[in-house]
């Protein structure tokens, strides 16, 4: 989490009472990881709640490692926004909007139609408004061999709504974006621009999902469950295995010690220990909406976010109790 304002004195016991006695009950689940970090670093709160795995009653620490699922979009965002400042400098933020086969006419880039291939924005492909078909769920049954063919396939997506109309969450397109930048700035892989990335950010015991490792043996990492008729079961670890195909879309491995480093980054505008990793010009790109749209059918009574959601760049953006998020 980020905090805009003071630390009140009771605040950590509030924090442990909060979710000891409400989020984990309430939510029926073994255990949780937060960080809290303020804008001027003087707090930083990183503590584990619960169990990272029942069987061994091993606790949740600051080194426990989580899946962070799709927070990956928005590393994906900061580096195609950083790389694409660095290559057309002239551009400006609009280079978001010139459509990937103008800025790189020699890449065969294709989509379902003719229109969205030689329209389509890395904007377009960052904040889901290219409006293709959500065509994920095969992840689940390995029907990608790697990043690449995922990617690759973004081609044969159909239509999820007219182009630019709405959102339309495609986690191929973010993969796309990835694998594309990366071979712009001359990586092999996104892999690759990714690990530089993190060794900037002093993210060191963030990884990545891969496909061979054996997440079982990952005594560090916290065991994925899922309640079936009120009994909690472990997930087959070769789930994990399957996301790597994900890659720039949702792949990332990190312990809660390194999001409040990345936590700090985004506070900092790109800089990182007096180094100005991204210009703070170039990471406001990811924070000011792409497309508007409604999110009210995921809203509970007491939700505290309000107004119209937005989609930023690999981010969605909010307001809580009246400030932007």
């Amino acid at each position: 989490g980020i905090v805009h304002s003071g630390i009140p004195p009771n605040f950590e016991e509030l924090v442990s009472d909060l979710i000891n006695n409400f989020v984990l009950p309430r939510n029926n689940q073994p255990g949780i990881g937060i960080t809290v970090v303020t804008t001027d670093g003087s707090y930083n709160l990183t503590r584990g709640y619960g169990l990272r795995n029942v069987a061994k009653n091993s606790s949740i620490d600051d080194s426990t490692l989580f899946l962070i699922g799709s927070v990956t979009k928005s590393f994906t965002a900061t580096l195609v926004a950083k790389i694409l400042n660095e290559k057309f400098p002239q551009y400006g933020e609009a280079v978001l909007d010139i459509p990937v086969a103008k800025l790189w006419p020699s890449f065969n880039f294709t989509l379902i139609d003719r229109a969205r291939a030689e329209s389509t924005s890395f904007r377009d492909l960052l904040s889901h408004r290219a409006c293709l078909a959500r065509d994920d769920v095969a992840i689940s049954f390995e029907a990608f061999e790697s990043i690449e063919e995922f990617a690759y396939r973004s081609r044969y997506i159909p239509e999820g709504c007219p182009f630019r109309s709405g959102l339309s969450y495609n986690n191929n397109l973010l993969a796309l974006a990835g694998e594309l930048i990366a071979q712009l700035n001359g990586n092999s892989n996104y892999t690759e621009l990714l690990e530089i990335f993190l060794k900037d950010l002093g993210m060191n015991s963030t990884t990545v999902v891969r496909e061979n490792d054996d997440y079982e043996k990952w005594d560090q990492l916290a065991t994925p469950y899922y309640r079936k008729e009120g009994d909690l079961v472990t997930y087959d670890f070769r789930s994990i295995n399957r996301l790597q195909v994900a890659g720039a879309a949702g792949y990332i491995i990190s312990s809660m010690t390194d999001m409040s480093k990345y936590a700090r980054f985004h506070l900092n505008l790109g800089k990182v220990n007096g180094r100005q990793i991204v210009p703070e010009s170039v990471l406001t790109w990811l924070y000011r909406p792409s497309i508007l749209f409604e999110y009210f059918e995921y809203k509970s009574q007491d939700f505290d976010v309000n107004g119209n959601f937005a989609y930023g760049l690999g981010l969605f953006i909010g307001f809580f109790e009246g400030k932007q998020n």
